[in-house]
């Protein structure tokens, strides 16, 4: 476990195949996001184009906010266990235990940060909607 998170740390192709399936969702939210208002919205011209320059702006700030989550949660993990080893086996468990409930909420934060774009992307396309 310990070469895992260190594998997380550095980036790289573990870090991605690990976000796999966040960053997957994440590319599909916005990519239908952007269908959806170049093809539904009455925005044309320089209000079209701001729209999908603000989604753009808005997956890669989620996409780097899920690597960042990620490395935070992997550095905390591996920094966990490394104390339980220092401190004898007694607490290895303790720190195994410690290690999973970081990569939980690694994982919950993950999902909220995906969530909270998802609702500005809604946000974003209602107001671009009316707006016209």
């Amino acid at each position: 476990t310990a070469s895992y998170y260190g594998n997380l740390l550095n980036g790289g192709q573990s870090l991605t195949t690990a976000l796999a399936p966040s960053i997957n969702a994440t590319e599909q939210q916005f990519g239908a996001a952007r269908t959806s208002l170049i093809n539904d919205s009455m925005a044309r011209g320089g209000g079209l184009t701001e729209g999908i320059a603000n989604l753009d702006a808005g997956k890669a700030q989620t996409l780097s906010n899920l690597f960042s989550s990620a490395q935070g949660g992997a550095a905390q993990s591996l920094s966990n266990l490394d104390l339980g080893l220092l401190s004898g086996s007694n607490q290895t468990t303790q720190t195994a235990t410690q290690a999973g409930s970081a990569a939980s909420s690694s994982g919950l934060q993950q999902q909220q940060i995906t969530n909270q774009g998802l609702s500005g992307i809604g946000t974003l396309l209602a107001a671009l909607m009316t707006s016209s």
